[in-house]
């Protein structure tokens, strides 16, 4: 004990334990002041700046707002009440919804409505009384009335657009206050459109972070309590107060929570308590010798602190490789994680020491006291020991049949409404305005040229549209122009085109058939287009989502390798060798392959949001394997068999107790509303219990074998030297 008084880290446990009082005092504080930070802190709901800005598409989807305005607008949906009509073709119905478009005109904080009404009334004057002009306009608007006449769409713009949440219930509160004033004949209406997607998805994110968090916090807290009795609180302070500083960190830093790190409290909590029971741990078997509460709280900071710092290093430098994404919301992510885990490390290092000086504390544990199971993991370590090549076997078979599974996960991107779950009120109001307006379900082509109403620019138009309605998928165009048409005076071409007011700028809005792959779609669409002569450009949803497809893989490689460079450094640094570097990297490494395996044959879907997912899982997994080789360096026993015997039982607790509370940790985010939520939590338990098993099972084997080709390459270096030595002296 006195070689730990010594250390540095032991001179830093008596000065905690002699100042407890004041430093408990002084990180409570702290604690309210960050805690007071993390009201203001920010969520981020435009979606569009969570993805890299530097895209074509993104820079076209920005002209295209530029030009036509706001694709996100707010869309009141009108839909026929079949009690009264069945079709809004119809005199009274319409001029009803002219009046709704001329009361949410005189609302200031509305710039433009644009409306079946008020098309009619730009036409005519009025609403014709005459049948089959009503029919006829109808035909070419398929943008506002539905092909099959039974809804019509109404959308509003804001004098600004704003994604704040605060912005997009005012304007709805607007709206909906309009519409009950107007009596609409025959229809039923709802207010929908991607705000109201980013309302809810706002919504159902804040609950999913308050609800994951809480579970996380009450499951751990269980599972602990099964161990540690009511001294659970202890352990589970660290993360809790880790949490609370991270949020008022990223407040103050600007930094929001977005989808993709709605999930770092239920990481930061399973992650952050493993630092406490490892502490906990120490101050028990320091208490078993009965030694004084001094020597207890030193030795919980001095006997562990430094494997304890090597494991946070390693998982903090997983996490700092996501900060060198091309995708800001990844970027945040790995601030937002990295952050989390250096206050989890302030907190096991500085706040649960002090606590545990304010009296002795009888702290209970885990032991093995089936003394069937006992002599089982000693028999077992021993076969591993004796029999290290049959147990590689076994796990190179294993792998290689959890590999295959790879091939079956799903790249793709998520959108709001992906995100959103299907059997929600708003994703059914959403998915009948996709199904009937051509708006919601088309890819978008846009035209540039110095004047899109010329006859020799449309004529390269309408071939182009011809050649893209041909593309197997498409079933119609919104370029409604024959040969013949496109000398039609000027303000008819407007009507019937969808063209910038500058003339410059003309969108193709391609209809896509039910069931089509959009990605294969897009590619198509892709090729007739770097046919043309004409200056065209791909964009909308379809057209981001391809391009952001494109990029999860060779970014996931990108930040996998930057992860393991960053780990490697550390674990070598913290074993002074470049061999024990290595192999905890392999450990991990095959961890992480069963775990994509297997998520492969759950059918998984990966889109950009989890891009860092095998990043964080190398931070997170290789604990295990430190753990284990730590043990097997610290044992000195000549004699195999016991080395390993001794090393197996050594982690075999601590393993265990860490995989089941942060997999169970991570568990909690399952309870999360939404779709990339869950996929997430999915990943990081298999990922956590397959680096548990890779580490009990197969790392001792491995071990035995490095270590045996170590000596004998030894023994033939010294062998050879000796025999150049002999020569040399001949």
């Amino acid at each position: 004990m006195q070689d730990l008084r010594n250390t540095y880290l032991g001179k830093l446990g008596a000065i905690e334990f002699r100042y407890s009082k004041f430093i408990i005092i002084a990180m409570v504080i702290l604690t309210i002041f960050f805690g007071s930070q993390a009201i203001n802190l920010r969520f981020e709901s435009n979606m569009m700046k969570e993805i890299p800005q530097n895209f074509d598409v993104i820079k076209t989807q920005e002209l295209i707002t530029n030009e036509f305005g706001a694709e996100e607008a707010i869309i009141i949906l009108l839909e026929a009440d079949l009690n009264e009509i069945s079709d809004i073709r119809n005199k009274k119905t319409l001029e009803s919804i002219y009046r709704l478009e001329q009361r949410l005109k005189s609302r200031p904080e509305i710039l433009d409505v644009i409306g079946p009404g008020t098309v009619y009334y730009s036409l005519f004057g009025e609403i014709p009384d005459n049948e089959v002009y009503l029919k006829e306009i109808a035909e070419n608007m398929p943008q506002l009335i539905s092909r099959d006449y039974s809804a019509a769409i109404v959308l509003v713009r804001t004098t600004s657009f704003v994604y704040d949440q605060a912005s997009i219930n005012s304007i709805i509160k607007i709206v909906e206050e309009e519409v009950e004033k107007e009596n609409l004949y025959g229809l039923n209406y709802n207010v929908t459109g991607t705000p109201i997607l980013i309302k809810t998805l706002l919504e159902i994110l804040q609950e999913d972070i308050v609800k994951t968090v809480l579970l996380a916090i009450l499951t751990i807290l269980i599972l602990l309590t099964l161990i540690f009795y009511f001294k659970s609180f202890l352990v589970i302070a660290p993360p809790v107060l880790g949490i609370i500083w991270t949020t008022g960190h990223l407040s103050m830093m600007g930094v929001p929570i977005s989808m993709a790190t709605g999930t770092f409290g239920a990481i930061i909590i399973g992650l952050g308590t493993e630092y406490g029971i490892f502490m906990m741990s120490r101050y028990r078997e320091e208490a078993k010798k009965r030694a004084s509460n001094e020597t207890r709280v030193v030795a919980m900071i001095a006997g562990v602190g430094k494997g304890t710092i090597g494991s946070s290093t390693t998982t903090i430098a997983g996490f700092v490789a996501l900060t060198f994404s091309s995708m800001p919301s990844v970027v945040h992510l790995g601030q937002t994680l990295s952050l989390g885990i250096i206050n989890c490390l302030i907190g096991a290092f500085f706040f649960l020491p002090c606590l545990m000086s304010l009296k002795e504390w009888n702290v209970s544990g885990i032991e093995i006291k089936n003394k069937k199971l006992n002599r089982s993991i000693i028999k077992f370590s021993e076969l591993q020991a004796k029999r290290p090549k049959s147990f590689l076997l076994i796990g190179m078979i294993v792998t290689i049949l959890l590999a295959s599974g790879v091939s079956f996960i799903k790249v793709v991107e998520e959108t709001e409404e992906s995100s959103l779950p299907e059997n929600s009120e708003v994703m059914r109001v959403f998915n009948t305005l996709k199904d009937k307006f051509q708006r919601y379900d088309s890819m978008l082509v846009l035209v540039k040229s110095e004047n899109v109403l010329s006859s020799n620019v449309l004529r390269e138009v309408y071939i182009l549209n011809k050649q893209l309605i041909n593309i197997q998928g498409i079933k119609g165009s919104s370029f409604n122009l024959g040969l013949e048409d496109i000398y039609l005076p000027r303000e008819d071409l407007k009507r019937r085109l969808e063209v910038s007011d500058s003339l410059g700028y003309l969108i193709i809005r391609l209809d896509m058939s039910k069931g089509t792959d959009q990605l294969q779609l897009y590619d198509d669409v892709k090729s007739v287009l770097n046919l043309t002569p004409l200056q065209v450009q791909p964009g909308g949803t379809i057209a981001m989502i391809r391009e952001l497809t494109d990029i999860i893989m060779p970014e996931m490689s990108k930040l996998s390798i930057l992860g393991l460079i960053g780990i490697l450094a550390c674990v070598m640094l913290t074993f002074m060798s470049v061999r024990y570097g290595i192999i905890p990297l392999l450990s991990v490494g095959v961890g992480i392959m069963w775990m994509m395996g297997i998520a492969g044959f759950m059918g998984t879907t990966i889109d950009s949001g989890l891009v860092g997912i095998l990043s964080i899982m190398a931070g997170i997994g290789i604990d295990f394997a430190i753990q284990t080789i730590n043990r097997f360096r610290l044992e000195r026993s000549p004699i195999m068999v016991e080395r390993i015997t001794n090393t197996v039982q050594g982690v075999f607790e601590p393993v265990i107790i860490s995989s089941i509370v942060a997999g169970f940790g991570f568990i909690a985010i399952l309870a999360a509303t939404l779709n990339f939520l869950d996929v997430l939590g999915k990943l990081l338990f298999v990922g956590v219990f397959s680096c548990a098993g890779i580490t009990l099972l197969f790392l001792p084997s491995f071990l035995v074998i490095q270590e045996r080709l170590f000596q004998d390459t030894k023994k033939i270096f010294h062998s050879k030297k000796n025999r150049i030595d002999e020569i040399n002296t001949l």
